[in-house]
């Protein structure tokens, strides 16, 4: 357990499927790879370290970085910045944010995302030497498209309607300068 100076003990809270991972790799000294799950492995981590078992956190962050980082990051990271402490030295915040930051914003599906996660994912990133997929502008519309997805369809509607892609854009332009050249071609 974490030491504390404080008169009572308290313990975060720790459901039955993480706990029977903690007594399994206590009793046992390991733990199967089928017990841990897309849906407990975050919260199984959080308790492994709450109760400082180092072995099990690197068996489980290798476990998430073989198993799980390329499908389900966005929701991995959403639920580590939901019940973890925010800190640059927690090896698995490092690890989903290193993964995420390699796929494009555009192909996160919205809501698997949250707020919170794409917030700090944001934020870790910014200004380190940790390469960011995701183009400023493409970063700008998902955030927005977001924000508005949260607010009413309407406005998620308009929004997806108002900012168009990286892609359309390019397209736009592609399609001026023909114009233009065709029009030299003329004169």
């Amino acid at each position: 357990m974490k030491e504390s100076f404080e008169r009572q003990i308290s313990f975060p809270t720790i459901n039955s499927s993480e706990m029977i991972v903690i007594l399994e790799y206590i009793y046992v000294g390991s733990i199967e790879i089928n017990s841990l799950t897309k849906d407990n492995i975050i919260e199984a981590y959080y308790a492994a370290d709450y109760f400082q078992l180092l072995d099990l956190q690197k068996f489980i962050i290798k476990t998430i970085k073989n198993n799980f980082t390329k499908n389900y990051s966005p929701e991995l990271l959403s639920k580590v910045v939901e019940i973890m402490p925010l800190s640059e030295g927690n090896t698995l915040l490092n690890l989903l944010v290193k993964e995420l930051a390699t796929i494009l914003l555009t192909d996160i599906e919205f809501g698997r995302l949250s707020i919170t996660a794409l917030q700090y994912l944001l934020f870790y990133t910014n200004g380190k030497d940790i390469p960011f997929a995701t183009p400023e502008y493409e970063v700008f519309r998902y955030s927005a498209i977001f924000v508005a997805k949260n607010v009413s369809d309407v406005t998620y509607k308009t929004l997806m309607e108002k900012l168009p892609t990286l892609e359309q854009i390019d397209n736009l332009i592609q399609i001026e300068n023909k114009l233009i050249t065709d029009h030299q071609k003329i004169s």
